[in-house]
This record gives C-alpha cells, sequence and structure tokens, in this order.
C-alpha cells in the first residue's frame, strides 16, 4: 500500500502516537510516529488487518511521488475484435468451429498486458475471468483498489471512429446474414465521436492512442509537492 506521509500526519490524535526514544550507544533522540491503521492492510491470507503502522527500514521505504511508486504503465496490444471473440467465447456464443477459428484472438485477448494485470489483482480463482463478483471484492479492499486505481493505461480512446476498425467486427457479430442493429449501432457510435474535431484543433495524436488514468489517485499522488509517499509492505 502506498501512504501520503501528509495524510498520515494529519491523521487525529487518537489514531497518532509520537515517540522519543534514544538507541543503545547514542545520546541522540530519535523521534518515530505511529498510526493506527484500521482494515487497510492485508495479511497473508489477504484478510484485512487492523493495527498501529510506524517506519521502519524493514517494511517502509519513501519515495517521491515523481517516483510514480505503485504506478503501473501499460500499453495495450489486442484489438477490439480480438476482445469481442474473446467475450463471445466467455459467453458461449461462439460454436466449436468459430472458437477454432477465432482461437488465437481469443488467446491475444486473454494474455493481453492490461487484463494479465487485472488477472493478477482481481482474478480470485485464477480461472482467467472477472466475474462481478471477483470485481466487487477487489473494490471493497484497499489495497486491490489501490492498485486497479493506479494503472495507467495506452490505448485508442472510444471516442475515437474508424469505419474500417468497428466493420472488422462484422465477421464475428453478422456470422450468416446482416444485422441491421448492428449496422444501427455503428451509426450511433460515430454520431458519440468526437475525438477527430478535437485532435485537429488542439493537437492531439491523430490516432488517438493516449494514456488513460485514475483522475483521483492521480491528484492524490501530487496533492503535496513536499510531502513523500510511504510504501508499506
Amino acid at each position: 500500500m502506498i501512504f501520503n506521509l501528509e495524510v498520515l500526519n494529519n491523521y487525529p490524535q487518537d489514531r497518532k502516537i509520537t515517540v522519543t526514544e534514544t538507541s543503545p550507544g547514542s545520546t541522540t533522540n530519535k523521534t518515530r510516529t505511529w498510526w493506527r491503521l484500521d482494515n487497510i492492510l492485508a495479511d497473508q491470507q489477504g484478510n484485512k488487518i487492523s493495527g498501529w503502522l510506524t517506519e521502519q527500514s524493514e517494511l517502509t521505504t519513501r519515495h517521491s511521488p515523481w517516483e510514480w511508486e505503485g504506478f503501473d504503465f501499460i500499453s495495450e496490444t489486442p484489438c477490439n475484435l480480438d476482445h469481442l471473440a474473446c467475450h463471445f467465447d466467455n459467453s458461449g456464443q461462439l460454436d466449436e468451429s468459430e472458437q477454432a477459428d477465432y482461437a488465437a484472438r481469443i488467446d491475444l485477448s486473454d494474455n493481453g498486458p492490461i487484463k494479465e494485470r487485472l488477472y493478477n489483482i482481481i482474478d480470485i480463482d485464477n480461472d482467467k475471468k472477472l466475474t462481478p463478483e471477483e470485481i466487487k471484492i477487489a473494490l471493497a479492499f484497499p489495497w486491490s483498489a489501490q492498485s486497479i486505481s493506479f494503472l495507467l493505461t495506452h490505448y485508442e480512446s472510444e471516442w475515437f471512429f474508424s469505419n474500417e476498425k468497428w466493420s472488422e467486427l462484422n465477421k464475428i457479430i453478422y456470422k450468416e446474414e446482416l444485422n441491421n442493429d448492428w449496422e444501427i449501432e455503428k451509426i450511433r457510435i460515430e454520431s458519440c465521436s468526437w475525438w477527430q474535431s478535437l485532435a485537429r484543433n488542439l493537437n492531439f495524436p491523430q490516432n488517438a492512442k493516449i494514456w488513460h488514468f485514475h483522475l483521483h489517485s492521480l491528484l492524490a499522488n501530487f496533492s503535496s509537492k513536499q510531502s513523500p509517499v510511504v510504501r508499506a509492505g
């Protein structure tokens, strides 16, 4: 877990203890602060624990916010067709021949860098599926919720429309006949797109491949220019 030292030092008095002690063989006093953390850290089995935390070389390290400690920078590699094929496979919408045809794409999606990191954080039973219940549990635990919010991911913005990109999905959606609902949906997606006009006016990347981040975590990391962050565990 990553803690902002300024936040810890602003804890109320009943959750903070400052102790002055002298090391054996030394005449120099050393001040140590303990902070009370309730249900924020986890034991080796992943259960919430409560207790007092202090800075010590064996358990904690200090870092500048500009070190981006704890953040993961991940560039996505699979495309929309890969992810859709994987979704259809997981939801039982592909027959055996289609599973064989799209096996490579399903594998690309399942083993893409973003999914791999999410599996590490969320996938409790290691079955390479992210169920609503697993996501709910992950967001309920501070340590896994923080890891999710510390993901900085690089991929194409959903606000960018490319007819070629969306029409690539025709082969798996149409199957044997034209799907009018999908044609209408592509028109709706295009009407919602605004990236092209923004890119022209503000010199944004024409290919719309940008970094996406959790705003609160980003602002919290740089909430103080002076105070470092503390990594515990």
